[in-house]
């Protein structure tokens, strides 16, 4: 069993490759890429804040292999308020975007989202892949697991691409004064995202026919009930 860590660290990590951008509502066109922290919260009415994630070293895991789990862990870098229910949500993102294109109305600087903040239906999945509840003074990484995430996972690493993510809040009531931020990969070298994967080398499939071969040149006897 290999565990695998993809991160951006100059020290850390088995691949190098994650990369991100926080998209804000109250500034739709501009673009973040570089700033030190992502964002998942709500300001107010009509000024949510969301992020963009992509883990590209993904791909250097082979494609034969099986993935038992995977876990997102963001190293939380700021918060304030009292909403002891706030509940960070990661949600597959299903089309790609430009780092530094990406804004809150557009997934690069000549395509827009579906729908502004990717929420639309061709932009992100409806149901979270995993989520987290935070409790007040929660610091330290944070980590999203789960049965969906691995699945996710598993169709990226067998298909050889990269899993991109939308980090937005999807609960925790309205209290606006309630926020968390993460470290980006221009944080600090061990506080980036990093995308943890357990995985094995599938089992090879016997076809019959080569169970038949094997069983015709076995001594007689030794083949009885491989039929």
């Amino acid at each position: 069993m290999t565990t695998t860590v993809i991160t951006d660290n100059t020290t850390g990590g088995t691949y190098t490759g994650f990369r991100g951008s926080k998209i804000l509502e109250g500034f739709p066109t501009a673009n973040w890429d570089g700033n030190s922290f992502l964002e998942c919260q709500r300001y107010g009415s009509s000024n949510w804040a969301s992020s963009v994630l992509v883990a590209t070293g993904c791909t250097n895991i082979a494609t034969d292999q099986s993935v038992s789990s995977a876990t997102l862990s963001l190293k939380i870098n700021g918060s304030g308020g009292s909403d002891s229910g706030y509940q960070a949500g990661i949600y597959q993102l299903l089309v790609s975007f430009v780092e530094n294109e990406v804004t809150w109305n557009k997934r690069n600087s000549s395509t827009n989202w579906g729908t502004p903040g990717a929420t639309g239906s061709g932009d992100s999945g409806a149901s979270a892949l995993a989520q987290y509840v935070l409790g007040i003074g929660s610091s330290g990484y944070i980590d999203f697991t789960g049965s969906a995430l691995t699945s996710y996972i598993q169709t990226c690493v067998s298909a050889g691409t990269a899993p991109y993510f939308l980090l937005r809040k999807d609960g925790g009531g309205t209290n606006d004064s309630t926020y968390y931020t993460f470290s980006s990969y221009a944080a600090s070298d061990g506080d980036r995202p990093k995308l943890t994967v357990v995985h094995t080398t599938a089992a090879a499939s016997v076809t019959d026919p080569q169970l038949q071969a094997m069983s015709r040149g076995m001594p007689r006897g030794m083949n009885r009930g491989m039929n």
